[in-house]
């Protein structure tokens, strides 16, 4: 229309893909004291125009990865406090190193939690009410409530295929 020559091609090059997979595992070693760890990896592959990936590092758009391991100890001492200690080693590799300067880390933490709510443990005995959502042969969300009877006889007022459990 007016002589200008639009090109839009460089958006064609290639969608950026990130791919995150994680997995980990708590274990308690006693009631006070938990162990875990877990593994991250990060997966790039190449997008965007194409470029020389022989130093992959170079260009953030090359093929890179990202890996890591982490491990925790967290022991409470308290009915509300914590503490705990850490490490994690990460290493990133090809187009995601692009930018650090160091490629690999080893970061450890440690610090002192103090918990406002408190946890229930499983197993743990306590007066609060707690709520479940369960499933009914008909439909979802039918409501129990253990622990509180004036509770379980106000929502049993409002909602009729709700049912009340007692512990026993």
């Amino acid at each position: 229309m007016n002589s200008t020559n639009i090109n839009n091609t460089a958006f064609n090059a290639g969608d950026k893909l990130f791919h995150v997979f994680w997995t980990g595992v708590k274990y308690a070693v006693t009631d006070n004291l938990d162990l875990m760890g877990a593994y991250y990896h990060y997966d790039q592959p190449a997008f965007g125009a194409a470029v020389n990936c022989a130093n992959a590092a170079a260009f953030a758009n090359c093929h890179g990865t990202f890996d890591a391991v982490s491990f925790v100890a967290d022991w409470q001492f308290a009915k509300k406090f914590d503490a705990y200690a850490g490490l994690m080693f990460s290493q990133v590799n090809g187009g995601l190193a692009n930018g650090f300067l160091h490629r690999n880390s080893i970061d450890p933490t440690v610090g002192l939690r103090f918990r406002f709510r408190e946890i229930y443990r499983q197993g743990d005995q306590h007066d609060r009410p707690v709520l479940h959502l369960a499933r009914t042969p008909l439909r979802w969300g039918a409501l129990r409530v253990t622990h509180n009877p004036p509770l379980v006889r106000a929502i049993e007022s409002r909602h009729q295929n709700c049912r009340s459990v007692t512990e026993e």
